[in-house]
């Protein structure tokens, strides 16, 4: 079972930490950490890692939109989604148009 866990603090972009219990956080010899760290506004001195296999892929999936939902453009996303609907009804269209040109039934 996986819960809630705050390995120093929760990172204000994404949130609290999901961890497996009995997790011990990171490996201190690992030489990519300070530079992972800084740049992503860790800790240095609390490394931290994450099993992403071992969460069920509804809460992976979870976790992930609400740390990219923020960053959403809605209004963007919306003109996207019409003009992907209109690509989609016009190669219906056609396709329907090739079926009845070869003979073929659609």
């Amino acid at each position: 079972m996986l819960e809630l866990g705050d390995p120093g603090a929760a990172h204000p972009r994404t949130g609290p930490r999901v961890r497996a219990p009995g997790d011990r956080g990171g490996k201190r010899d690992d030489p990519r950490w300070p530079a992972f760290a800084r740049r992503h506004g860790f800790d240095i001195e609390h490394p931290v890692q994450w099993e992403v296999e071992a969460l069920e892929p509804d809460e992976l999936q979870r976790l992930v939109l609400a740390a990219v939902d923020p960053y959403i453009d809605r209004d963007g996303f919306a003109r996207e989604i019409a003009r992907e609907e209109q690509q989609r009804r016009a190669l219906e269209e056609f396709a329907g148009r090739w079926d009845a040109e070869s003979g073929e039934q659609s």
